[in-house]
């Protein structure tokens, strides 16, 4: 969390701006989930550096389809996929 609060400070200094976001639409900055508001701001949704403290085990953010069983398609934390030999 100390990590993203630095990102956007040094942001907030660049004065970077960006364009308005569709509000719903997800994406990954770094390893940290984010979600385009009804402002359509991009606001941090989780840290999977930090989820992967608490949970015990790597996790990282990647992109998920969406699927017949609820999941629902977009940007989330998912366990760090294996390593192939």
């Amino acid at each position: 969390m100390k990590n993203l609060m630095v990102v956007a400070c040094l942001v907030a200094l660049a004065g970077c701006a960006e364009g308005p976001c569709d509000p719903g639409a997800s994406r990954c900055t770094g390893n940290v989930v984010e979600v385009c508001d009804a402002k359509r701001e991009w606001r941090a949704l989780a840290d999977c550096g930090e989820l992967s403290r608490l949970a015990r085990r790597p996790l990282v953010c990647a992109f998920v389809n969406g699927d017949d069983a609820g999941v629902v398609e977009g940007d989330t934390c998912i366990p760090e996929p294996t390593a192939s030999p």
